[in-house]
C-alpha cells in the first residue's frame, strides 16, 4: 500500500534507532537541516506522497522542506513554516541544494552536492515499463525505494543499480511510531 511505502522511506531517513541515518546526518556540519524535493511534473508522483506525509508529521518544525519546480511560472507559495516552493534554478533554491541534507525524488536524479548528502529515489513506476539502457540511476543515489518487494531485483537490473541499495518498502527498518 501507498501509506506503508511513504512510512518505510520516511522511516529510513529519520529514525535513528533503526536505519543510523538520521545520525549521519547529525555528523554533517556544514550541511543544514534542509530535505530538497523533486517531481515531474511539479508537485506529484511518490515523492509528493512522501512531502504530504512528512507535512502531516510535522517535520517542518525541524527541516526546512524544499520542493524545486520546473515550471517557472507555477507561482506557488506557502504559508506553512519552513515549507518552500522555489524554481529550480532560483539562487535560493540552488543555495538549498548545496546545503541540503537530504534529497528525495522520482524523476530528474538531484546530484549530491557533497559526499555526506543522501538521495533517496522513489522509482516511480519503473517496474511498469523498459527503462533498462535508457536511463541508469547514478552512481551518487544513496537508496533506491521500489514500491513492492516483487520488483526490488528487477529496479536493480532495469536501472543497472546495486541491489544492496535497492529495497522495497516492507524491506526498509520500519517503525510506526517515528518521532522528530
Amino acid at each position: 500500500p501507498v501509506t506503508a511505502f511513504i512510512l518505510q522511506v520516511f522511516s529510513a531517513l529519520v529514525n535513528t534507532e533503526k536505519t543510523g541515518a538520521d545520525k549521519k546526518l547529525q555528523k554533517v556540519k556544514k550541511l543544514q537541516d534542509v530535505i530538497v524535493f523533486e517531481s515531474s511534473p511539479d508537485l506529484s508522483d511518490n515523492t509528493k506522497a512522501v512531502f504530504d506525509e512528512m507535512l502531516r508529521r510535522g517535520m517542518n518544525k525541524r527541516y526546512k522542506l524544499v520542493w524545486l519546480l520546473f515550471k517557472s511560472d507555477s507561482g506557488i507559495s506557502s504559508s506553512l513554516p519552513n515549507v518552500y516552493y522555489l524554481p529550480h534554478w532560483d539562487p535560493q533554491a540552488v543555495y538549498f541544494r548545496k546545503v541540503a541534507k537530504a534529497k528525495i525524488c522520482c524523476n530528474r536524479f538531484l546530484e549530491k552536492e557533497t559526499p555526506e548528502q543522501l538521495v533517496f529515489y522513489l522509482s516511480h513506476g519503473t517496474g511498469l515499463k523498459v527503462v533498462r539502457g535508457q536511463y541508469n540511476l547514478p552512481h551518487w543515489v544513496d537508496h533506491c525505494v521500489a514500491a513492492s518487494p516483487n520488483l526490488v531485483d528487477s529496479h536493480a537490473y532495469d536501472l543497472s543499480f546495486l541491489p544492496e541499495k535497492t529495497s522495497s518498502a516492507t524491506a526498509l527498518p520500519f517503525s510506526s511510531t517515528v518521532t522528530v
